[in-house]
Parts: structure tokens; sequence; C-alpha cells
């Protein structure tokens, strides 16, 4: 079983965001960081020791893997889904 602690094994690298609602891209964001935290509310992406982007786990509280390439992951409420990619 997948679980979002796996996030956990990315340090010092990229991300890229890709937020779809109903299958239509509405926003893309990537940026580099240094850590991320996982708590059971959020994910929270640190460069320099600073929060530089917040995702809520109440907003998407399911999370998967995506098949289609490797370092790629998705949380969702069924209907918006937020892709992180790990290139």
């Amino acid at each position: 079983m997948e679980t979002i602690a796996q996030l956990m094994i990315y340090k010092n690298r990229q991300v890229v965001l890709n937020k779809y609602e109903d299958g239509l891209l509405l926003e893309r964001d990537g940026f580099l960081f240094e850590e991320l935290e996982i708590s059971d509310e959020e994910i929270i992406f640190y460069k320099e020791e600073i929060a530089i982007k917040t995702i809520s786990l109440i907003e998407y509280p399911l999370f998967i893997r995506l098949a289609e390439f490797s370092h790629y992951y998705a949380v969702t409420n069924h209907r918006i889904q937020l892709q992180l990619y790990f290139p």
C-alpha cells in the first residue's frame, strides 16, 4: 500500500505541481526545495528553513502513486487532483 510518508525521501531537489479539476489543468508550479515535512494536515516544503509551499491534506485527503512516471504522485479529493512530480 502506498503511503504519503514515502515522500520523505525527497530532499534538495525540484518538484512540479500540476493542479487538475475534472481532468483540466488549472495551474502548474515548479520550485526547488531542501526539505519537506508531512503531518496529518499538510505537506510543507522548505528552502533555507523557510516554508515556501504548503499543501492541505484536509483539502486533498487521498494519496496515490501515479504509474505514468517514476517519482510521480497525487493528492486528491476525487474532483480536484494535485499532482506532485519530482524530476
